[in-house]
């Protein structure tokens, strides 16, 4: 799952603050209220270990129910896909 850290700014009373979603979206300003504020600054976030975790199983259950039509080493070569990226997030290496 894409993690965002997006930095917004309030036009109404100039509060200032950062949050995490899923995409680049509005957010309502947590100081006074005003809606559908736009970021205007959006970070790369960090996933979190256990989203990747939990993608790494929900693939390994796809693969192993609903893909019979795949060799073995087509689904071994899905599955250290993902591997490794589980590895370089514990690792602390970027994997792009």
């Amino acid at each position: 799952m894409a993690c965002f850290i997006n930095h917004y700014k309030c036009p109404q009373c100039g509060h200032t603050w950062c949050d995490e979603w899923s995409a680049t979206c509005d957010n309502d300003c947590p100081n006074c209220g005003a809606r559908h504020i736009s970021p205007y600054k959006s970070d790369d976030g960090q996933p979190e270990p256990l989203d990747i975790l939990r993608d790494l199983a929900e693939t390994y259950r796809r693969i192993n129910g609903t893909c019979e039509t795949l060799s073995a080493d087509d689904k071994l070569a899905l599955l250290l896909a993902h591997e490794d990226a589980v590895f370089a997030l514990f690792e602390g290496v970027d994997d792009e």
